[in-house]
């Protein structure tokens, strides 16, 4: 078994055409997007190469590797893709990184002309800004986020300008950018679109998902997520999820270097329990709370973080005497009834969390009692409940 790194040793010198392009190499192009092209990609088509060339005549593998981010190995990968023939006819034609914090918005893209006469357009999933992770909340009581919409924006220009099928994917909520892009994509021009994948990425509220253009575009969808995934299971997407294997464990599986691979193919895993759990959990949660509230909890717990004034999500999580001070400030601050409604509703997550865990303690208890009557009509002794 292998990771992505691996994948490039192993078949890096296997060309499309005697191997054709696979899912592997979609996820690999949507984790090349965590690439910062900024200065690296101007307007003309750039290779693997010139792109890694140019990045480290900007940015030094110090400055890289100092950066606490599991993405942040993206620019050493790039430079790898250039060395590899599978990957020599790889062009990098279009980018964008636009940041609006006044917005809530983060959205970033990388467009390839890939070797096998295709094009794949690979949204990237949240950075390090409060913007980008605030957009994720908002994505459970807004229609659209303004990230979303510039999404599908830039996949048209794509589709536009570029011959060939074309293929969109995007990690974690790249790949929402990429399912939403794609769905509401100029209708024209949906047919040109050959596959989209989302890689461990969250859905969408439920007028998306039984929308006619989302209808429409589900056939399409490759979705991959990894045994323990928590993002990729956050709100709907009706999709049939590919399990893949992980050598790490609990939500750092999120992290796609981590997932392995066999060959040209994920190596097939199996949901974990508390996958599953918080799955449930997190639904019934979401369900029990109007688009009202949904805005209310998000802007509060991000009014924490704002007091920073860093716009990075790690560094204002790394002061945590600061975070104390500006989460008591801002409790202090709401009125009575708003602070007890903030309260209300984490406990509200609460009291589902308990649910779950009492529900499913029955459920085992019964299926426990039920299995020791079958054992007593046939003699049997008592299953054990240790390897249960």
């Amino acid at each position: 078994m292998a990771n992505l790194y691996e994948y490039l040793d192993c078949r890096g010198d296997v060309p499309f055409q005697v191997d054709p392009f696979n899912d592997v190499d979609a996820l690999l192009l949507a984790f090349l997007s965590y690439t910062g092209l900024e200065g690296v990609f101007l307007s003309e088509p750039l290779t693997a190469t010139e792109a890694a060339a140019r990045f480290f005549a900007l940015h030094s593998v110090e400055e890289i590797l100092a950066q606490e981010s599991f993405v942040k190995t993206a620019p050493l990968i790039l430079e790898k893709v250039g060395d590899c023939p599978r990957f020599a006819g790889l062009r990098v034609i279009g980018y964008i990184n636009h940041v609006d914090e006044k917005n809530d918005e983060q959205m970033s893209a990388t467009a390839y002309l890939v070797g096998d006469g295709s094009v794949y357009v690979a949204f990237r999933g949240t950075d390090d800004t409060i913007a980008g992770w605030r957009e994720d909340f908002n994505l459970s009581y807004l229609a659209a986020t303004p990230g979303q919409m510039r999404a599908r924006d830039f996949l048209n220009e794509v589709l536009q300008s570029a011959e060939g099928p074309v293929r969109v994917g995007g990690h974690s909520k790249g790949g929402n950018f990429a399912v939403y892009a794609s769905a509401f994509a100029e209708s024209k021009l949906l047919k040109r679109i050959a596959q989209v994948y989302s890689f461990d990425g969250p859905g969408f509220r439920d007028e998306i998902v039984h929308s006619p253009e989302y209808e429409a575009v589900l056939p399409k969808v490759v979705s991959v997520i990894p045994e323990s995934s928590l993002i990729g299971v956050i709100l709907s997407g009706r999709y049939r999820h590919q399990v893949v294997k992980s050598n790490v464990t609990g939500i750092v599986q999120h992290d796609a270097l981590s997932w392995q691979v066999y060959g040209n193919r994920f190596v097939p895993g199996q949901r974990s329990s508390a996958s599953l759990y918080m799955d449930r959990v997190c639904r019934e949660w979401l369900g029990t709370l109007s688009d009202e509230n949904r805005k209310f909890f998000s802007d509060t717990l991000f009014s924490f973080l704002e007091g920073s004034e860093t716009g990075s999500i790690s560094e204002a999580l790394s002061d945590r005497r600061r975070l104390t001070q500006d989460m008591l400030r801002v409790m202090g601050d709401m009125p009575r009834e708003r602070r007890q409604e903030f309260l209300d509703i984490i406990g509200q997550f609460v009291r589902q969390s308990m649910h779950q865990t009492t529900a499913e303690a029955i459920t085992g208890l019964s299926s426990l009692s039920l299995l020791r009557r079958e054992g007593a009509k046939t003699g049997a002794k008592d299953p054990d409940i240790a390897g249960m």
